[in-house]
């Protein structure tokens, strides 16, 4: 096998698809989560204030 010189036993490398798996499925739990976010701030029209805290020119 060509993972048991990384350290890996049999039962660990035939598990690592499904951990593969779970974990992208998490990060695009995460990605869209962070899109909804986004999008809700986008749509309520509040917009990160610059630097300074200082709001627009007149």
């Amino acid at each position: 096998m060509t993972l048991a010189p990384k350290g890996f036993t049999v039962e660990q490398a035939l598990a690592l698809p499904a951990q593969w798996e779970a974990e992208a499925a998490e990060r695009a739990r995460q990605e869209e989560r962070k899109a909804l976010e986004e999008g809700g701030r986008a749509g309520r029209g509040v917009e990160p204030r610059a630097r300074g805290g200082h709001g627009p020119r007149p």
